[in-house]
């Protein structure tokens, strides 16, 4: 290979090495970041562990509750580098961590080349190029908001870019009082922020502390009125404004129905034996059908009745039993837990590792 600085295959050796750098500094940059702020998050107080359980808790108090769902526009790609840098001094990170966030976003610029001219101008919101740290970055801005003090009644949740806001109380204009102000306080912070929310995807789920609320309250974000759902799909599960579970089994139910009758066709074209089904029933479909169920499941019998039907057709395809075969027949066959047990281990698993709750067996 020539020396010569003219040649464009003399930088690429140097091209290929920036390039490892720049891909390869973010993912460091992350972990470093995580670690130096992990005694702080566990410092700090548990969050809510999550909002159906909120709302039958309003609902035992006899209280009416309802959740705001905020989009916010392209949070990852709108995160401003200052206040990123701001938040890290504010949680103490370390310096020489500081320096390599500060250095990694200093002096980024933007600029074109068009017609013997060249404009530029200054980058500071945004993931930046070739970076995968854009959701640590909205991390740290969106931290702010989860810490802002609401008055009682009032909390905030934070999943990836999405907020929820819930709120509870005894009548429908207290509701729609707090409502207002918690969102002005959100819309004020995002202004701080130089973030924007999606006022077209802001949506109002109601929960009333006898079952449905037949008349919720109309609430307005920024102007813009809310509007209101029954339903509302939230990190795949799906909440009722009755929190009975039902609509997000239903859910489950279609999208398992649809993968066993692949499966079943899988098993007859490609000689798929009962034990490689069944291993794919414990380590994949069981799996989607237990999801999150601390958030959804309360074991009615109505509940019960639903999952293990669900069941029943999953044991079917791993036996190649007849229809008429009873279901308890097909559990012991098989060799399979009753699903609504399986469903009562992951909630009591959960309450015992996350909640640190005791769990009577009876």
């Amino acid at each position: 290979m020539s020396g010569s600085c003219s040649n464009p295959a003399f930088y690429r050796g140097t091209i290929r090495l920036w390039k490892w750098v720049q891909r390869a500094t973010p993912p460091l940059l992350c972990h470093r970041v995580d670690e130096s702020l992990l005694t702080y998050a566990a410092a700090s107080p548990p969050r809510t562990h999550g909002v159906p359980p909120m709302g039958r808790q309003a609902r035992a108090e006899g209280k009416h509750s309802i959740v705001i769902s905020l989009d916010v526009q392209s949070a990852f790609g709108r995160v401003w580098w200052p206040k990123v840098l701001r938040t890290l001094k504010d949680l103490e990170c370390p310096a020489n961590i500081f320096k390599l966030v500060s250095s990694f976003l200093d002096d980024v610029q933007v600029f074109i080349n068009y017609d013997g001219c060249r404009t530029s101008k200054n980058y500071s919101v945004g993931c930046p190029q070739g970076s995968n740290s854009g959701p640590l970055y909205w991390l740290l801005i969106a931290n702010e908001a989860l810490n802002l003090k609401f008055e009682e009644g009032v909390r905030l949740l934070a999943y990836a870019d999405d907020l929820y806001l819930f709120i509870k109380a005894t009548g429908k204009h207290t509701i729609q009082e707090r409502a207002t102000r918690a969102l002005e306080q959100l819309d004020l912070w995002g202004k701080g922020v130089k973030i924007s929310f999606a006022h077209q995807k802001t949506k109002l789920i109601p929960f009333g502390k006898k079952g449905k609320y037949k008349h919720p309250p109309y609430c307005r974000f920024a102007g813009n009125p809310i509007k209101l759902e029954r339903r509302m799909k939230m990190l795949e599960v799906i909440l009722d404004d009755g929190l009975n579970g039902m609509p997000h089994i239903n859910y489950v139910r279609d999208k398992v129905q649809n993968i066993l009758n692949r499966l079943t066709i899988a098993k007859h074209q490609r000689g798929l034996s009962g034990k490689v089904v069944k291993l794919l029933y414990k380590r994949a479909l069981e799996r989607i059908l237990v999801y999150a169920a601390p958030a959804w499941w309360t074991g009615t019998a109505r509940q019960i009745q639903r999952v293990t039907s669900i069941q029943r057709q999953m044991l079917l395809a791993i036996s190649g039993a007849f229809r008429t075969t009873s279901t308890k027949a097909l559990q012991i066959c098989c060799g399979m837990e009753l699903i609504d047990l399986v469903l009562d281990m992951e909630v009591a698993w959960f309450k015992i590792s996350k909640l640190k709750e005791d769990v009577s067996p009876f």
